[in-house]
């Protein structure tokens, strides 16, 4: 399997409606390769819904959506040895598979294409569940593993296949501050080493600033505003000013 490095990804006009409900009004966002892009908006505005359009689980009414110019349904359609390169998500609630171990969860993907030899994935899992600080786990079942566990066990599954891409939904979510921390800090981490494309939806703000090197908005089915992380305090945008003095207030 050949990859091409790091991925951008650019979304233009990107329309989405169920029931005839519009959830996405016309979505412009592009994320340059190896950038760590966090959505930020309040609850309903259609975050989780845009992901899932990255991610391929939804189809759009009207729009683009395009990986290092390739179209996201062109890229599905290939087979796995001809993808140029790999996507991964990380979902809100983990999905990690109650029967399987731990590192039958990781190792899940990779046993399914058949691209590697058994003691290849052993290697392979071993070594992504170190990089989430998870060593000497690979025999425990999920439902024996904390939240913040199961969170990092789910970012193992993704690194294991070796993405270009990372799409993560709300990775903190139900997690006390400190484990919100440390998922933070994961997250930054792979994108320093790696280099790997980030797409997070997240709520908490004060965790956007740190782990983004973007953020944007949503509103109303829209992004209303993009800025470098440690530039957001700053923007001119009502909204955005408006959300993050409601976000600074649940935290106090």
């Amino acid at each position: 399997m050949t990859t091409s490095g790091q991925v951008s990804i650019d979304i233009r006009g990107l329309c989405k409606a169920f029931n005839g409900t519009p959830v996405l009004r016309g979505i412009d966002l592009h994320i340059e390769a190896g950038e760590t892009m966090v959505i930020v908006g309040g609850s309903g505005e259609g975050k989780s819904v845009l992901l899932r359009h990255i991610a391929g689980l939804e189809r759009q009414d009207s729009g683009t959506i395009r990986f290092n110019g390739i179209d996201v349904q062109e890229y599905l359609q290939l087979p796995p040895d001809e993808k140029p390169f790999r996507l991964s998500m990380v979902f809100q609630g983990s999905a990690l598979l109650n029967s399987l171990t731990v590192a039958g969860n990781v190792g899940l993907r990779l046993r399914e294409h058949r691209t590697h030899p058994e003691p290849e994935i052993q290697r392979i899992v071993a070594a992504c569940l170190d990089a989430v600080e998870l060593e000497g786990t690979e025999d425990r079942l999920p439902g024996e593993l904390s939240g913040g566990m199961r969170k990092r066990v789910a970012v193992a599954r993704a690194l294991a296949i070796e993405p270009q891409i990372i799409l993560y939904d709300e990775p903190t979510a139900d997690l006390d501050p400190i484990l919100t921390g440390q998922i933070g800090a994961l997250i930054k981490r792979i994108q320093e080493i790696r280099g790997t494309t980030q797409v997070v939806v997240a709520h908490n703000v004060a965790l956007a600033g740190e782990i983004g090197t973007h953020i944007a908005v949503l509103h109303e089915g829209r992004v209303i505003d993009q800025q470098p992380a440690r530039e957001l305090s700053r923007s001119i945008n009502p909204y955005t000013q408006q959300f993050i003095r409601a976000a600074d207030l649940r935290r106090g």
